[in-house]
């Protein structure tokens, strides 16, 4: 009985592995917010389907130096900062930043974006959202991986620590040069403004994912750039312990 108990066990946690990898889910397309030059709100869809979904929001802003994001909703709710903006300054100043949601609302809702700071009215703020399931609705960002930079050299490569249950995304400004390719999944470049944005994940789990961006232009531009792991291990690990505490009992 013991015996069969545990093999039961084993095929439970061998069906269910796929549920405690992250997933993506779906994109949109990115857009330039429209505002009065301190709020940007913009439509952006989550789609039904999967479990433990998390939507992650990013956002690219220029102006002027003390640019400063004041808050991040979709359809209402609070998003959460991943992190510390990627900031290149001087002459041309430009940000880039993560948000995240967990649990958010399906289907098509208004991602709002408040910037307030020294620089007056922004000239550009770009939005975009991507969606992915099994993520970690404690902790949707793996402890470590969350990474911000900057850079003038083309191309430009970010290594991400990963996990073998994670995806990685990034999200990327450049303020001459269009973006021409990413080496990871693009979630939709734009090339229409006075920038080029876009944000970029990974759709096959590694330890490690080199996030690598092309454009077409000299170096010397100006590069902002952050990065960071999805979390997708709480369930993959509660799964696992359960089968080794239990395995015990077939000795």
């Amino acid at each position: 009985m013991t015996k069969i108990l545990v093999m039961g066990l084993l095929v439970l946690w061998t069906s269910n592995q796929a549920f405690a990898k992250v997933a993506f889910l779906n994109t949109n397309t990115g857009t330039l917010g429209n505002g009065t030059g301190t709020n940007y709100t913009n439509a952006f869809t989550v789609n039904a389907g999967g479990t433990n979904t998390a939507a992650f929001a990013c956002i690219v802003y220029d102006k002027l130096a003390g640019e400063f994001i004041v808050s991040v909703t979709y359809g209402g709710q609070r998003m959460y900062s991943a992190g510390p903006a990627a900031i290149y300054g001087s002459p041309q100043f430009v940000y880039a930043e993560v948000y995240y949601l967990t649990n958010p609302p399906t289907g098509s809702n208004n991602l709002s974006v408040d910037v307030g700071g020294t620089g007056g009215a922004n000239n550009e703020v770009y939005e975009n959202v991507v969606a992915f399931t099994g993520v970690n609705q404690t902790i949707p960002i793996r402890g470590g991986t969350y990474q911000n930079t900057i850079n003038q050299s083309l191309p430009f490569t970010m290594t991400i620590t990963s996990n073998v249950v994670d995806l990685t995304m990034s999200c990327f400004s450049d303020t001459t040069a269009p973006i021409s390719s990413t080496n990871q999944t693009s979630d939709g470049i734009n090339n229409g403004g006075n920038y080029s944005q876009d944000s970029d994940h990974a759709t096959t789990a590694s330890s490690s994912i080199s996030d690598t961006w092309t454009q077409n232009g000299p170096s010397g531009d100006l590069i902002a750039m952050v990065g960071l792991s999805i979390n997708g291990d709480r369930e993959y690990r509660l799964i696992n312990n359960a089968k080794i505490n239990n395995a015990k009992f077939g000795h």
